[in-house]
């Protein structure tokens, strides 16, 4: 699949800050692809990197140039397929806002 212009050289730093904390941590690759969706690290003694699900979807619609269905697919079938491998990255869903947040 083309790359979309959307692509842009990514930003190590993310994977700089989990690599600091565990040398042996895995990333979902490409870069150009996935680094964006990076939102930080789990505590331990073998830090893996922790990527925002949503933000998985949505590199992958922009960049990839995949549907929704697709790009969620592609995260169950090939990503969280391999979640609990040793070093492998954890996925999380953000809670949804409170109806009542909002009204605040």
């Amino acid at each position: 699949m083309s790359r979309s212009k959307k692509s842009k050289k990514p930003d190590h730093r993310a994977r700089e800050f989990i690599a600091e904390a565990n040398e042996e941590a895995l990333f979902l690759d490409p870069p150009e692809t996935y680094d964006a969706a990076i939102i930080g690290r789990t505590s331990g003694s073998f830090p893996v990197a922790i990527y925002d699900y949503q933000l998985l979807i949505d590199r992958l619609i922009d960049i990839e140039e995949l549907t929704e269905e697709q790009a969620i697919d592609h995260i169950e079938y090939n990503i969280l397929g391999s979640i609990g491998a040793e070093n492998f990255p954890v996925v999380m869903n953000q809670l949804p806002p409170d109806d009542d947040d909002s009204q605040k």
